[in-house]
């Protein structure tokens, strides 16, 4: 069988053949469909998971899956040979995942029937994030009337999240940036949103005495619990404790997903009956995945992306390469401009880098490839004709032709539609990492 997999710490996953497993008792053998990316798979390919899970190499990638029951191992007596079924790969030991054809499962723990209505596109982006997210909702215990906060609104935990905490009739503050994260997690119920780079301020412009719960799921766990009132809840899926529960009498909960087959039925039943929605920013083919460096700084802070159809996302690697390769250059270059490929911001995800395959990071004042050497320089102004300022000179010199005004006019439209692409400008954008 096919799957994305590496074959030890420090290594990049590729796409490689492997044995297909076989059901053990208890067990059953799924034929993946689809799957999706979560910050957990990032964690195992960096290494981070040493010594809390023991790594079977090569080790397969991707925690959710879905997909058709095909085998069934020994003592299995409530699961049935073409069944469509979902859920979270539980299994002792790291070896097997879902970005691969096949993958054994527990047929009790962390597997649920998909329900008519839902297509295993949603069901492979619904386990991990979705149970997670449900669990840190009921940890803080919302009421109607009650103002709760989630850091990290834009991930994949907090995209359920903001929903499952609107549903309960609860004033939603939700961390994103201004623009499409903004538009996407209002349109996911939030009622106020913040930066995060300006938490405290914000979130007390909206809460002057504080929010009553607040659901930590990125960013400092400190600034976050902060912003609770005196008896506040904290649920944390990074198992961040403040030290002053007993003074300010916070409960503070720390969340593990608990992917039971009543929960994965519940978000399930939710997503049928339109009381959830599963955002999928993109799909990628099995056969697209490559090899990200796991210490890149890109990859440790991805968010996941719900790729289906079985496909891991492209976009992936393309931020984790970008991210080291960006280090790299900002090291050799003493921090002087580095020129950035674009950098997409995706709904529902942190950040995915998207560049041609052929491209590379270029520092200000090198060659570009290809480029001739010896290129005559840019004709003066004309003599009497004041200077324009400095980057539009260009735009004062009186142009002989037609076509050569079209051209300059050409490329500086690409460059007001590209923005900035340089570190040291004020209007830059930050990396992705």
């Amino acid at each position: 069988m096919r799957a994305v997999a590496f074959a030890g710490f420090g290594a990049a996953p590729t796409l490689t053949d492997l044995p297909a497993p076989e059901p053990g008792p208890g067990e059953v053998l799924i034929r993946v469909q689809a799957s999706s990316v979560n910050g957990f798979d990032l964690g195992v390919l960096g290494g981070h998971l040493q010594g809390v899970y023991e790594y079977e190499f090569p080790v397969v990638l991707g925690k959710d899956f879905a997909g058709m029951l095909t085998a069934i191992g020994p003592g299995v007596t409530d699961r049935a040979v073409g069944d469509t079924v979902f859920g979270v790969v539980m299994r002792p030991t790291l070896g097997q995942g879902g970005f691969a054809e096949y993958v054994a499962v527990p047929a009790g723990y962390g597997i649920a029937p998909v329900p008519d209505g839902l297509d295993v596109r949603r069901a492979a982006a619904l386990g991990l994030a979705g149970t997670a997210a449900l669990n840190a909702v009921e940890a803080v215990g919302l009421t109607e009337g009650e103002t709760v906060l989630i850091s990290g609104a834009t991930g994949g935990v907090g995209a359920y999240a903001i929903q499952l905490a609107a549903a309960h009739g609860a004033t939603v503050i939700a961390t994103a940036r201004p623009g499409p994260e903004s538009a996407f997690v209002t349109g996911l119920g939030a009622t106020h949103i913040v930066d995060h780079t300006d938490l405290v301020s914000q979130v007390r412009a909206h809460a002057p005495g504080g929010v009553h719960a607040a659901l930590h799921l990125a960013g400092d766990g400190a600034t976050v619990a902060g912003l609770l009132v005196p008896g506040g809840r904290l649920a944390s899926t990074l198992h961040y404790a403040p030290g002053d529960l007993a003074e300010r009498d916070i409960k503070a909960t720390a969340v593990m997903a608990d992917p039971s087959p009543a929960t994965l039925a519940r978000l399930a039943d939710a997503v049928v009956t339109g009381q959830l929605r599963v955002p999928v920013g993109r799909a990628y083919q099995l056969a697209d995945a490559a090899g990200p460096s796991p210490t890149s700084p890109a990859a440790r802070s991805a968010n996941s992306l719900s790729p289906s159809d079985g496909r891991m996302r492209r976009g992936l690697v393309a931020a984790a390469e970008l991210g080291e390769q960006l280090v790299r250059d900002l090291g050799a270059a003493g921090h002087r401009r580095v020129h950035l490929p674009e950098v997409v911001l995706i709904p529902g995800r942190r950040v995915q880098a998207q560049t041609p395959r052929n491209h590379r990071i270029r520092i200000a004042g090198q060659a570009r490839p290809g480029r001739r050497s010896g290129r005559p320089p840019r004709p003066s102004l004309p003599a009497g004709r004041p200077a324009a300022p400095r980057g539009r000179r260009w735009r004062s010199f009186r142009y002989r032709t037609r076509r050569q005004a079209l051209a300059r006019s050409h490329r500086y439209r690409l460059r007001r539609l590209r923005g900035p692409r340089h570190l040291s400008h004020p209007r830059a954008p930050s990396p992705c990492f």
